[in-house]
């Protein structure tokens, strides 16, 4: 009895009565679950609800959803299932993620079905919201109410991605989320045969979160990990073939990312190099959302204050262990430490894949907009580190003083955070506003526009710097070439239509040429201040040029075109 009383005093192997697993597939039949966490479990709920999706009906279409969630609106279920299907599955436009492509189309389904895209966001926080309670209950199997709850709460306010509300990304993300960690549970209740199942399916939605898998065993709570290297050693041989596997897939494939990675040591050192840059810039996120967040409107206050006071409610009343005495804050500091480390495996395991994203020469930081999506596996690792830290700030407080300190603080900083949630609410909003506003202009400028014609949008240059002031820096939309590419579709698909090139800079003048038989052409495929490549042939006369002159205001150009 001694020796278990030991071993459960310093965060060991005997679980106590707060932390005592329990599986979330048996709501009905074990309503203790819900007893003890259903105040953690709403809370989660509601705070994943307003931070993210309060505002939904005034949230649209961006950058790759205006192909992928737009598709559906204009080809039909039949249609989709032929030719289109098997290109974004298997055929020569897929990425290694096959069910990404089903589940993309099968949701935005619902859109189509209601004719608003309201109901793709109502099915979006669906998904989202049973990601972050599957979180609950995992980390529930190794941590106590308090970390767990702090932790999903991080998880759904996250600072390292803005893209909870980005429908083509949501539709990826939540699917592997929702299937590795129920793959986890199943894991942890001993079925690892179904587990490693849903695990496989994990990584055909989405690669980096798979690797989350990889760090399962380090959530069981009993015994010294060293008294499982059998199951280590198991575990780790099956997820490597799976992942040999599914990389020699998509190489047959004739994938084009991964035919263009380098080989050997060419490969290694820039993998390696962007692997640790990202997990340690990955905290760099969370100064970021505290610089943004002031910048909230007198509705995300509301909302602020009425979470910052539940929380202290949940702090105050949720059952913590007693505070150490003084000889014993070492085994406390122990404890943390311990905790925190599995926190931090799991953000390493996040950014496993992190050079695959971009290829780039040298790492760069990625805090918002689509390319943020390199650290969303990353953000579980990342809300259990945190919520560790701050859960032992607490547990170190002794007096009633500075446990008090330690409920606002813990407080102060998670409101921070979900302020600077709705100010990327706010982002999509006015993106969306802004790019309605575009559209008129844009037909409101050109009556004369024939099919043949070319249309450059050219907009203002926008500081991309990281903690940069400019007020178009959105935590979405900086990509504008997916919108040029389907803009052709949004009139009459496989007609002839106006071009339209989006530019962000005057130098695309300089790049084009006039040929023997008189037709305009670009000298090269590459023009600074373009996204996609310059393409095509066009008569002379037919370039219409609308400039931005003011954050959203456009002319028309009327001065000739010389080359």
């Amino acid at each position: 009895m001694r020796q278990s009383h030991l071993e459960s005093s310093r965060g060991g192997h005997v679980p106590n009565r707060d932390c005592r697993p329990v599986s979330p597939f048996r709501y009905f039949g074990y309503p203790r679950y819900l007893r003890d966490n259903g105040f953690s479990l709403a809370l989660i709920v509601a705070v994943a609800w307003c931070a993210n999706y309060v505002r939904f009906a005034g949230f649209g279409l961006y950058e790759d959803d205006w192909f992928y969630v737009g598709y559906p609106f204009l080809t039909n279920f039949r249609t989709w299932l032929g030719p289109a299907l098997w290109q974004s599955a298997v055929g020569s436009a897929q990425v290694g993620r096959p069910l990404q492509a089903i589940f993309g189309y099968v949701f935005a389904e619902a859109g189509v079905v209601a004719k608003t895209l309201a109901a793709d966001y109502l099915v979006c926080f669906s998904l989202f919201a049973a990601s972050a309670l599957l979180m609950y209950s995992v980390l529930r199997r190794r941590f106590s109410v308090l970390i767990s709850t702090l932790a999903t709460l991080l998880f759904v306010i996250t600072p390292l991605h803005t893209l909870r509300q980005f429908l083509n990304g949501e539709f990826s993300f939540a699917p592997a989320f929702i299937l590795v960690f129920a793959a986890m549970l199943l894991y942890l209740n001993g079925k690892p045969v179904r587990s490693y199942a849903l695990a496989f399916l994990s990584i055909l939605c989405y690669e980096s979160v798979f690797f989350l898998f990889l760090g399962v065993p380090l959530l069981r709570r009993s015994g010294r990990h060293q008294d499982r290297r059998r199951e280590w050693l198991i575990h780790l041989v099956v997820c490597g073939v799976v992942v040999v596997c599914y990389l020699i897939g998509r190489n047959f494939g004739a994938e084009r990312r991964v035919a263009a990675l380098n080989s050997g040591p060419a490969l290694i050192w820039p993998v390696l190099q962007a692997w640790v840059f990202h997990t340690f810039a990955s905290f760099a996120s969370y100064l970021y959302a505290f610089l943004r967040a002031w910048g909230a409107s007198l509705e995300a206050w509301v909302y602020a204050i009425a979470f910052c006071v539940m929380l202290i409610v949940f702090l105050r009343f949720c059952r913590q262990p007693k505070p150490a005495p003084a000889g014993l804050s070492r085994e406390a500091l122990i404890w943390i430490a311990r905790s925190a480390a599995v926190g931090f495996l799991f953000l390493l395991l996040g950014y496993t894949a992190s050079y695959f994203f971009f290829q780039e020469p040298t790492p760069q930081l990625h805090f918002i907009d689509r390319d943020s999506r390199i650290s969303v596996a990353a953000s579980f690792g990342s809300s259990v580190v945190v919520a560790v830290l701050l859960a032992g700030w607490i547990r170190l407080s002794r007096t009633r003083i500075t446990r008090l300190i330690a409920y606002s603080g813990v407080s102060v900083f998670l409101t921070v955070l979900f302020l600077y949630s709705f100010v990327v609410q706010d982002d999509y909003v006015n993106d969306w506003t802004e790019q309605r506003e575009r559209a008129h202009q844009v037909i409101a400028l050109t009556p004369d526009a024939k099919r043949d014609s070319v249309i450059v949008l050219q907009l203002l240059e926008v500081d991309r710097g990281i903690f940069s002031k400019d007020v178009r820096r959105r935590a979405i939309g900086n990509e504008t070439f997916i919108y040029e590419t389907v803009f052709s579709s949004l009139y009459a698909r496989g007609q002839p239509w106006p071009r339209l090139f989006v530019v962000h800079s005057d130098e695309w003048r300089q790049y084009l040429q006039q040929d023997a038989d008189g037709f305009i052409v670009w000298s090269q495929p590459q023009v600074p201040g373009r996204w996609n490549a310059c393409e095509g042939r066009f008569l002379p006369g037919r370039f219409i040029v609308l400039e931005e002159i003011d954050p959203g205001r456009f002319i028309r150009r009327s001065e000739p075109i010389l080359v």
